[in-house]
Protein backbone atom coordinates (compact mmCIF):
# COMPACT_ATOMS: atom_id res chain seq x y z
CA UNK A 1 0.00 0.00 0.00
CA UNK A 2 1.66 3.58 -0.98
CA UNK A 3 1.93 6.10 1.49
CA UNK A 4 1.38 3.65 4.66
CA UNK A 5 4.16 3.23 7.52
CA UNK A 6 2.81 -0.36 8.02
CA UNK A 7 4.26 0.34 11.53
CA UNK A 8 1.89 3.75 11.87
CA UNK A 9 -0.96 1.85 11.04
CA UNK A 10 -0.97 -0.80 12.99
CA UNK A 11 -0.12 1.41 15.96
CA UNK A 12 -2.41 4.07 15.61
CA UNK A 13 -5.28 1.64 14.73
CA UNK A 14 -5.28 -0.26 17.70
CA UNK A 15 -4.86 -4.11 15.96
CA UNK A 16 -2.40 -5.02 18.81
CA UNK A 17 -3.98 -7.42 21.15
CA UNK A 18 -3.31 -9.18 24.17
CA UNK A 19 -0.45 -8.58 27.37
CA UNK A 20 1.76 -10.73 28.98
CA UNK A 21 1.26 -10.80 33.02
CA UNK A 22 3.69 -8.28 34.97
CA UNK A 23 5.85 -10.61 37.11
CA UNK A 24 7.13 -9.17 40.38
CA UNK A 25 10.79 -8.54 40.87
CA UNK A 26 13.08 -7.81 43.05
CA UNK A 27 15.98 -5.75 41.39
CA UNK A 28 14.88 -3.24 38.35
CA UNK A 29 15.98 -4.76 34.78
CA UNK A 30 19.23 -2.83 33.93
CA UNK A 31 19.69 -4.00 30.25
CA UNK A 32 16.26 -3.17 28.38
CA UNK A 33 15.29 -3.79 24.76
CA UNK A 34 12.57 -2.19 23.62
CA UNK A 35 11.04 -3.11 20.35
CA UNK A 36 8.24 -0.24 20.01
CA UNK A 37 8.87 3.35 19.21
CA UNK A 38 5.99 4.57 22.02
CA UNK A 39 7.86 2.17 24.24
CA UNK A 40 11.21 3.79 23.75
CA UNK A 41 10.24 7.17 24.26
CA UNK A 42 8.29 6.15 27.37
CA UNK A 43 11.54 4.30 29.07
CA UNK A 44 13.18 7.74 28.50
CA UNK A 45 10.24 9.63 30.31
CA UNK A 46 10.78 7.66 32.94
CA UNK A 47 14.82 8.11 33.21
CA UNK A 48 15.76 4.65 32.36
CA UNK A 49 17.10 5.86 29.13
CA UNK A 50 20.61 4.66 29.94
CA UNK A 51 19.53 1.55 30.65
CA UNK A 52 18.33 0.59 27.10
CA UNK A 53 20.96 -1.15 25.14
CA UNK A 54 18.32 -2.13 21.95
CA UNK A 55 15.66 -0.61 19.77
CA UNK A 56 14.19 -1.12 16.49
CA UNK A 57 15.14 1.14 13.13
CA UNK A 58 11.75 2.89 14.06
CA UNK A 59 12.92 4.08 17.29
CA UNK A 60 13.97 8.00 16.97
CA UNK A 61 12.85 9.80 20.24
CA UNK A 62 14.31 11.25 22.46
CA UNK A 63 17.00 11.79 19.89
CA UNK A 64 19.70 10.01 21.89
CA UNK A 65 18.52 6.84 21.13
CA UNK A 66 19.79 6.99 17.31
CA UNK A 67 22.80 6.08 18.61
CA UNK A 68 21.42 2.83 20.54
CA UNK A 69 21.71 -0.81 19.06
CA UNK A 70 19.31 -1.48 16.04
CA UNK A 71 17.89 -5.20 16.86
CA UNK A 72 14.39 -4.81 14.78
CA UNK A 73 12.41 -3.27 12.08
CA UNK A 74 8.57 -2.90 12.45
CA UNK A 75 8.07 -6.39 12.85
CA UNK A 76 11.18 -8.40 13.12
CA UNK A 77 13.78 -8.99 15.18
CA UNK A 78 17.66 -10.25 14.89
CA UNK A 79 17.25 -12.81 17.45
CA UNK A 80 21.32 -13.42 17.64
CA UNK A 81 22.12 -9.72 17.61
CA UNK A 82 19.48 -9.26 20.56
CA UNK A 83 20.96 -12.34 22.77
CA UNK A 84 24.13 -10.78 22.27
CA UNK A 85 23.15 -7.67 24.52
CA UNK A 86 22.22 -9.93 27.41
CA UNK A 87 19.08 -8.23 28.24
CA UNK A 88 16.67 -8.46 31.20
CA UNK A 89 14.29 -7.46 30.04
CA UNK A 90 12.46 -7.16 26.33
CA UNK A 91 9.14 -4.85 26.20
CA UNK A 92 7.21 -5.30 22.86
CA UNK A 93 3.79 -4.77 21.57
CA UNK A 94 1.76 -7.48 19.33
CA UNK A 95 3.36 -6.51 16.42
CA UNK A 96 6.40 -8.37 16.53
CA UNK A 97 6.54 -11.90 14.90
CA UNK A 98 5.43 -14.12 17.39
CA UNK A 99 7.87 -16.31 16.20
CA UNK A 100 11.12 -14.13 17.27
CA UNK A 101 9.06 -13.28 20.84
CA UNK A 102 8.77 -17.17 21.47
CA UNK A 103 12.25 -17.43 20.37
CA UNK A 104 13.51 -14.91 22.62
CA UNK A 105 11.50 -16.42 25.78
CA UNK A 106 12.67 -20.02 24.32
CA UNK A 107 16.65 -18.36 25.04
CA UNK A 108 15.59 -17.91 28.59
CA UNK A 109 14.96 -13.95 28.27
CA UNK A 110 12.31 -12.19 29.80
CA UNK A 111 9.77 -10.67 27.32
CA UNK A 112 6.72 -8.44 28.73
CA UNK A 113 3.69 -7.17 25.86
CA UNK A 114 1.69 -4.35 25.89
CA UNK A 115 -1.31 -3.89 24.30
CA UNK A 116 -2.12 -1.50 21.70
CA UNK A 117 -3.91 0.89 24.13
CA UNK A 118 -7.57 2.73 22.38
CA UNK A 119 -7.72 5.73 25.07
CA UNK A 120 -6.01 7.52 26.87
CA UNK A 121 -7.21 5.52 30.20
CA UNK A 122 -5.47 2.73 29.09
CA UNK A 123 -2.16 4.71 27.73
CA UNK A 124 -1.62 5.29 31.17
CA UNK A 125 -2.34 2.72 32.64
CA UNK A 126 0.54 1.00 30.41
CA UNK A 127 3.18 3.69 31.39
CA UNK A 128 2.00 2.78 35.08
CA UNK A 129 3.30 -0.62 34.39
CA UNK A 130 6.57 0.57 32.00
CA UNK A 131 7.34 2.23 35.25
CA UNK A 132 6.38 -0.79 37.61
CA UNK A 133 8.67 -2.82 35.15
CA UNK A 134 11.69 -0.39 35.11
CA UNK A 135 11.62 0.44 39.49
CA UNK A 136 9.97 3.76 38.04
CA UNK A 137 6.38 4.00 39.77
CA UNK A 138 6.85 7.14 41.55
CA UNK A 139 7.93 9.01 38.60
CA UNK A 140 5.30 7.23 36.50
CA UNK A 141 2.62 8.43 38.60
CA UNK A 142 3.91 11.76 38.73
CA UNK A 143 4.22 12.40 34.60
CA UNK A 144 0.81 10.54 34.01
CA UNK A 145 -0.59 13.28 36.84
CA UNK A 146 0.51 15.99 34.73
CA UNK A 147 -0.57 15.04 31.52
CA UNK A 148 -3.92 13.83 32.94
CA UNK A 149 -4.18 17.74 34.21
CA UNK A 150 -2.98 18.61 31.17
CA UNK A 151 -5.78 17.12 28.90
CA UNK A 152 -8.13 17.99 31.75
CA UNK A 153 -7.65 21.52 31.44
CA UNK A 154 -8.14 21.21 27.37
CA UNK A 155 -12.21 21.76 28.57
CA UNK A 156 -13.75 20.37 25.57
CA UNK A 157 -17.20 21.85 24.59
CA UNK A 158 -19.90 19.32 26.15
CA UNK A 159 -22.73 20.26 23.37
CA UNK A 160 -22.43 17.65 20.92
CA UNK A 161 -23.79 20.25 18.23
CA UNK A 162 -20.87 22.88 18.92
CA UNK A 163 -18.33 20.28 18.28
CA UNK A 164 -16.36 20.38 14.87
CA UNK A 165 -17.08 17.46 12.39
CA UNK A 166 -13.50 16.11 11.72
CA UNK A 167 -11.06 13.11 10.28
CA UNK A 168 -8.02 12.46 10.88
CA UNK A 169 -6.39 10.82 7.92
CA UNK A 170 -3.24 8.21 8.65
CA UNK A 171 -2.97 6.74 5.12
CA UNK A 172 -3.01 8.71 1.45
CA UNK A 173 -3.21 5.09 -1.25
CA UNK A 174 -5.45 3.79 -0.19
CA UNK A 175 -7.37 6.78 2.16
CA UNK A 176 -6.76 4.95 5.51
CA UNK A 177 -8.19 6.75 8.45
CA UNK A 178 -8.60 6.56 12.32
CA UNK A 179 -11.84 4.69 13.47
CA UNK A 180 -12.59 4.10 17.35
CA UNK A 181 -9.99 1.57 17.24
CA UNK A 182 -7.49 4.15 17.52
CA UNK A 183 -6.12 6.49 20.21
CA UNK A 184 -6.16 8.78 17.79
CA UNK A 185 -10.03 8.45 18.37
CA UNK A 186 -9.75 9.55 21.81
CA UNK A 187 -7.64 12.32 21.14
CA UNK A 188 -9.94 14.21 19.26
CA UNK A 189 -13.23 13.77 21.00
CA UNK A 190 -11.05 14.92 24.45
CA UNK A 191 -10.15 18.09 21.82
CA UNK A 192 -13.41 18.62 21.66
CA UNK A 193 -14.02 17.21 17.74
CA UNK A 194 -16.88 14.56 16.51
CA UNK A 195 -14.91 12.02 14.40
CA UNK A 196 -16.99 11.54 11.58
CA UNK A 197 -15.22 8.07 11.02
CA UNK A 198 -15.08 6.88 14.58
CA UNK A 199 -17.88 3.52 13.08
CA UNK A 200 -15.88 3.18 9.87
CA UNK A 201 -14.54 -0.32 10.95
CA UNK A 202 -11.08 -0.67 9.76
CA UNK A 203 -10.64 2.02 8.96
CA UNK A 204 -10.53 1.86 4.70
CA UNK A 205 -12.49 4.47 3.09
CA UNK A 206 -12.86 6.04 0.14
CA UNK A 207 -12.72 10.03 -1.04
CA UNK A 208 -15.83 10.04 -1.71
CA UNK A 209 -17.18 9.30 1.54
CA UNK A 210 -15.43 11.62 3.07
CA UNK A 211 -16.32 14.63 0.52
CA UNK A 212 -19.95 13.49 1.34
CA UNK A 213 -19.84 14.00 5.02
CA UNK A 214 -17.80 17.39 4.65
CA UNK A 215 -16.07 17.65 7.55
CA UNK A 216 -15.02 20.72 9.26
CA UNK A 217 -11.57 19.37 9.11
CA UNK A 218 -8.72 16.96 8.52
CA UNK A 219 -5.78 16.05 10.14
CA UNK A 220 -3.20 14.12 8.35
CA UNK A 221 -0.90 12.11 9.91
CA UNK A 222 0.92 10.77 7.21
CA UNK A 223 4.73 10.56 7.14
CA UNK A 224 7.14 12.18 4.34
CA UNK A 225 5.49 14.13 1.32
CA UNK A 226 2.48 12.00 1.34
CA UNK A 227 1.21 14.61 3.53
CA UNK A 228 1.88 17.97 1.68
CA UNK A 229 0.16 15.92 -1.61
CA UNK A 230 -2.61 15.35 0.35
CA UNK A 231 -3.16 18.38 1.96
CA UNK A 232 -2.96 19.92 -1.28
CA UNK A 233 -5.70 17.15 -2.46
CA UNK A 234 -8.13 17.88 -0.14
CA UNK A 235 -8.04 21.79 -0.49
CA UNK A 236 -8.68 21.51 -4.47
CA UNK A 237 -11.64 20.63 -3.79
CA UNK A 238 -13.61 24.43 -3.74
CA UNK A 239 -16.94 22.92 -1.69
CA UNK A 240 -14.86 20.96 0.68
CA UNK A 241 -15.43 22.83 4.55
CA UNK A 242 -12.56 21.97 5.70
CA UNK A 243 -10.85 23.63 2.83
CA UNK A 244 -13.06 26.77 2.77
CA UNK A 245 -11.98 27.16 6.56
CA UNK A 246 -8.42 26.56 6.08
CA UNK A 247 -8.36 23.51 7.93
CA UNK A 248 -6.63 21.10 6.44
CA UNK A 249 -3.33 20.49 8.71
CA UNK A 250 -0.35 18.23 8.51
CA UNK A 251 0.67 16.84 11.94
CA UNK A 252 3.31 14.83 13.50
CA UNK A 253 2.87 11.55 12.44
CA UNK A 254 5.17 10.17 14.93
CA UNK A 255 3.69 12.05 18.43
CA UNK A 256 0.35 10.77 17.12
CA UNK A 257 1.14 7.29 16.54
CA UNK A 258 3.32 6.70 19.26
CA UNK A 259 2.38 8.36 21.97
CA UNK A 260 3.40 8.89 25.93
CA UNK A 261 0.83 10.11 28.48
CA UNK A 262 2.55 13.25 27.84
CA UNK A 263 2.78 12.89 24.23
CA UNK A 264 -1.00 12.30 24.14
CA UNK A 265 -1.42 15.29 26.28
CA UNK A 266 0.52 17.44 23.58
CA UNK A 267 -0.90 15.83 20.43
CA UNK A 268 -4.65 16.59 22.10
CA UNK A 269 -3.38 19.93 22.80
CA UNK A 270 -2.64 20.61 19.16
CA UNK A 271 -6.30 19.50 18.08
CA UNK A 272 -7.91 21.33 20.45
CA UNK A 273 -6.16 24.75 19.10
CA UNK A 274 -6.63 24.07 15.51
CA UNK A 275 -10.68 23.24 16.49
CA UNK A 276 -11.39 25.91 18.50
CA UNK A 277 -11.76 28.55 15.49
CA UNK A 278 -14.48 26.01 14.10
CA UNK A 279 -16.96 26.13 16.94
Amino acid sequence: MKHINRWMIIACCGFCVGVAGLAAQQTPPQRIISLAPSLTESLANLGVAARIVGVTSFCSRPASVKQIEKVASAVDVNVEKALMLKPDLIVTTKLTDIKDVRKLQSLGLRVEIFEQPRNFDQLCAQFRRLGALTGQSTQADSLIGSARAAVAALSPVADSEARPKALIQIGADPLFVATQESLMNDMLKRAGGQNIAETWGNGLASRERVLALNPDAVFIVTMGVAGKQEQAVWESYPSFKAAQKKAVHVVDAYLFCSPTPAGFARATAILAEKLKPLR
